[in-house]
């Protein structure tokens, strides 16, 4: 449950592990994956998405992207 002034971090991911996406291949549903664009962002590693978000009395508000808004 979450409450006004609680904080609550959601943090999405995306992470190119390589025994995973050859198990993947091997799979029915590796015709639906563009193992082009996996290829040229795997050398990455992936990416992790940090964002810090309160609870408020009506809308939640995201602290991570308000603090990069332009005014």
């Amino acid at each position: 449950m979450h409450e006004p002034r609680m904080v609550v971090t959601i943090e999405p991911g995306l992470y190119f592990i390589d025994l995973l996406l050859a198990e993947l291949k091997t799979k029915p549903e590796a015709k639906d994956i563009a193992w082009d664009r996996v290829e040229h962002f795997r050398q990455y590693g992936g990416i992790r998405i940090e964002d810090d978000v309160a609870c408020c009395e009506t809308v939640p508000e995201n602290l991570t992207r308000d603090a990069f808004s332009v005014a």
